[in-house]
């Protein structure tokens, strides 16, 4: 059940840049590394969690909304007060976010907004070094290209059931200046509060959406999200190194003191288990004769007393379709001598949309990292595929824990003005439905095959 157009919002979010938000990162340092690392800080489970639907007021100078109404575009933050179960929070700051999927593409060419309802970030720390239930940031993601609102919320939770560093998400309300916006979709930010939580330490680099192609420091210094003021990216680029001196089969050696490949397994499985289309396997090529393919929506974390690890991000695309494949057709690496084929005859779109007539799509396993990691794992990624599908994928798990989240949220979307609406709701979720059993019988059918 892929939808072109949905496919062809993923490839102009990775034209782009990033396939979410295009700020930078926080400018503050943050606090030393917790030796408790793993614990949440006070307060955050509270506002993630799944048994609440939290509503938020924010109050904006009329001024400044209106400012930001008409320049959306430009990301910029305007001060806000946020007022939270009657506690008022001054000193905080809102704007709109998102790259092409749910920012850019929310405006015809003459400028004029035509999607109902954009995502938006709230800082508390824009302006100082605040926090709010030790959160620097509030992300509302609108969701408008997800009629369930759920895919989101169901992925995050499975990278995280399967042992993925991977942010929380829930639901919640938003109102501003006493206009009701809609539900929305509260995703926890990448940044150094969500390092401190799953680190030991927390001083390493994090990086936004680059993958390692290049042996020179300029694009891992633009990606970089901690650490701008004194970047040291040589660790990515002796990742890039190590990889382009690997083979087959001196890959797992190689990257022994680089990767954790038993962590990177867990993320292949989910990944594909919730195919996840528009992440690191949707390598985009621009131009007929390109070599330089990028990916999106992932952050890469160089723990200082660890491996460098990846994060999943902007996962809205994701439980769209069934990925019944899984990996299997990954053992070939050299598919069509590994030529990009092109983004329209993929997809099978006639007539090619002008902005996808010269974009292209590598074979995934065609990837020097993504080709020799799906390699070297494939043994260890069909394993978590297994205890995924016994455990959080189960029907005894993952259908009780769907139902009791879309029931809380029912009512809350039918009144959203800005929302899906009744109809579309439930026919997405009954999609959903049928994702989740058709991908979990896939998952089992590979188990049994490589068994």
């Amino acid at each position: 059940m892929k939808h072109a157009a949905v496919v062809l919002l993923s490839l102009l979010a990775a034209a782009c840049g990033s396939g979410g938000d295009s700020s930078s990162g926080d400018p503050d340092a943050g606090s030393p590394a917790d030796p408790d690392a793993g614990a949440p800080q006070p307060g955050t489970e509270y506002i993630f969690d799944l048994d609440q639907l939290h509503e938020f007021e924010v109050e904006v100078a009329d001024a400044d909304w209106r400012w930001l109404q008409d320049n959306a575009l430009l990301e910029e933050y305007v001060p806000a007060t946020v007022i939270f179960e009657g506690v008022r929070y001054d000193d905080a700051a809102i704007r709109f976010k998102g790259a092409y999927g749910t920012l850019v593409s929310c405006f015809d060419e003459s400028g004029e907004r035509i999607c109902p309802k954009l995502s938006v970030k709230v800082s508390f720390n824009e302006y100082g070094k605040g926090r709010f239930f030790g959160l620097r940031k509030l992300i509302f993601n609108s969701s408008i290209r997800d009629a369930s609102m759920m895919h989101e919320v169901i992925s995050y939770g499975l990278y995280r059931d399967m042992g993925v560093v991977a942010p929380r998400a829930t639901h919640a309300k938003l109102t501003v200046n006493g206009e009701y916006l809609g539900m929305f979709t509260l995703v926890e930010n990448i940044d150094k509060e969500l390092i401190e939580d799953h680190f030991a330490a927390d001083t390493g680099n994090l990086y936004k959406s680059v993958w390692p192609l290049y042996s020179d420091a300029a694009p891992y210094i633009e990606a970089l999200r901690t650490n701008e003021d004194a970047p040291d990216v040589s660790r990515m680029i002796a990742f890039h190194a190590a990889i382009e001196g690997a083979t087959d089969e001196t890959f797992t050696a190689n990257m022994s003191s680089t990767l954790d490949l038993d962590a990177l397994a867990r993320y292949l499985a989910v990944d594909r288990a919730i195919s996840n289309d528009d992440g690191i396997k949707a390598l985009y090529c621009y131009g007929a004769g390109s070599t330089a393919c990028t990916n999106s929506n992932y952050y890469w974390y160089e723990d200082p007393q660890g491996a460098i690890q990846l994060i999943p991000w902007d996962l809205d695309y994701s439980l769209g379709d069934i990925n019944t494949d899984l990996g299997r057709s990954y053992a070939d690496p050299n598919p069509n001598d590994c030529a990009p084929v092109p983004f329209c005859e993929f997809w099978e779109l006639d007539p090619c949309p002008a902005d996808a007539a010269d974009v292209f799509l590598l074979p995934p396993q065609c990837d020097d990292l993504y080709g020799k990691l799906h390699r070297a794992t494939w043994d260890s990624t069909v394993a978590v595929l297994a205890e995924l599908a016994a455990g959080p994928l189960s029907r005894d798990v993952i259908v009780p824990r769907v139902d009791a989240i879309r029931e809380k949220i029912r009512d809350a979307v039918v009144a959203d003005p800005n929302g899906p609406g009744q109809g579309e709701f439930d026919a997405h979720n009954a999609w959903l439905d049928e994702v989740l059993e058709q991908q979990l019988a896939a998952i089992e059918a590979l188990v049994a095959e490589q068994r």
